[in-house]
């Protein structure tokens, strides 16, 4: 039956599509991996403050029972120039004071062979021309039984030779005579001869006995000494060669060929260092009117040299390293620097000290720690300036012979 108009109709209902992917909202992100090996920001900061007081227990442990040598290392580094005190300042009023102090004491020890560069670069003849090797040395703490200790070891055994024959005879003895000086003063090294004639008393005995028979034959001289069967067991000569070999030594040293060196082993007692350096200083003065010596590498040197040992004497009338040497197994520091004038017997002698320096604890100073004295900066500024002369004295002597220094 068809619907009466009166009845309304419903209309048809139609179904919502949903709407596209891309007009959903946007899903919230995923979380970050957590690392299981890196802890918290808190826990972090609480184990890094863990740490640090750790670390600075330990930086007091060691600082503690050597505070006396870490304070001369830092009053060293001031007084020479390449630590501030508002460093000093600054690392006390750190939140870790015993870590600053460490890291300034190895500012203190890394900064001192540029200082004793820098120091010795000023007293030589050619500061362009410095060597390539390092007559210096290091400072290092040594831990004893007693108070720690400093010592100055040299870096490289330093032997060298001067050639001074062809030299006037006064002049050369002057050279000898101020380079003798610069071993007393500043910093140590020794003449050959004199080290030679410490050591060679059995050979000094015998060779003098022996000459004392008159014997000029080398056949009737090698007989006799050659019955003495103490001589044959101390010196082990084999034959008449080995014989005349030793022979031929011992007469070069006591019986020197040049002028100079004839003089210079006839000085006998040398008197004060104050008198031997005013005659240096009238020698320069008469030799400033003779424009060819004056004008030599070797008087440049002799001049620069003497002047800065009268400035020495007069800031050290001793030597500042007496105050502070102590006892050690080392090898004294000269025997590092033995200083030669082209002998024919220091070859000899040459081969046998670095033979036996070679199976030593090294050369140098053992000084005692002092922080309440300027002691081992003057110690130390007297060491640099003696190197400064020595470095110089091989650049005159290098000029003199033409050659390049190197």
């Amino acid at each position: 039956m068809p619907p009466s108009t009166g009845t309304p109709v419903r209309p048809a209902t139609r179904r919502r599509t949903p709407p596209p992917s891309c007009a959903r909202s946007a899903a919230p992100p995923a979380a970050a991996p957590v690392n299981p090996l890196r802890l918290p920001r808190r826990a972090r900061d609480l184990t890094g403050l863990a740490w640090a007081r750790l670390r600075e227990g330990a930086y007091h442990a060691w600082l503690h029972p050597r505070r006396r040598c870490v304070a001369a290392l830092l009053r060293l580094a001031v007084e020479g120039g390449w630590l501030t005190e508002a460093a000093l300042d600054a690392a006390f009023d750190s939140p870790t004071p015993n870590a600053a102090l460490y890291r300034l004491l190895g500012e203190a020890l890394s900064g001192l062979p540029v200082w004793i560069e820098a120091t010795a670069r000023r007293c030589v003849l050619d500061p362009a021309r410095m060597p390539d090797w390092a007559p210096f040395a290091t400072l290092t703490l040594v831990d004893t039984d007693d108070d720690p200790s400093l010592f100055l070891a040299l870096e490289n055994l330093w032997p060298h030779t001067f050639h001074l024959d062809e030299l006037p005879p006064a002049v050369a003895v002057a050279v000898a005579q101020t380079l003798s000086l610069i071993g007393c003063r500043l910093t140590e090294c020794v003449l050959l001869r004199d080290w030679a004639g410490c050591w060679a008393d059995e050979s000094a005995s015998a060779y003098h006995e022996i000459a004392a028979l008159g014997h000029t034959d080398p056949g009737t001289r090698w007989a006799a000494a050659s019955e003495n069967e103490a001589w044959s067991d101390w010196f082990g000569w084999n034959d008449q060669d080995e014989f005349e070999r030793w022979w031929a030594q011992q007469t070069a040293f006591y019986e020197p060929q040049p002028i100079w060196l004839r003089r210079w082993h006839a000085r006998g007692h040398p008197p004060e260092d104050r008198i031997i350096l005013c005659g240096l200083l009238r020698r320069l003065w008469r030799w400033r009117r003779r424009p060819g010596l004056a004008s030599t590498p070797w008087c440049r040197w002799l001049r620069r040299a003497v002047l800065t040992l009268r400035r020495a004497c007069r800031r050290w009338p001793q030597s500042p390293a007496q105050a502070l040497l102590v006892e050690t197994d080392a090898e004294p520091l000269a025997y590092g620097q033995p200083l030669g004038f082209n002998e024919p017997w220091e070859a000899t002698w040459l081969e046998e000290s670095v033979e036996y320096l070679s199976n030593s604890e090294g050369c140098g100073w053992a000084l005692r720690a002092d922080p309440d004295t300027p002691a081992l900066y003057e110690t130390l500024l007297a060491f640099a300036i003696g190197q400064g002369l020595l470095i110089g004295a091989c650049q005159a002597d290098a000029a003199a012979q033409g050659l390049p220094f190197e």
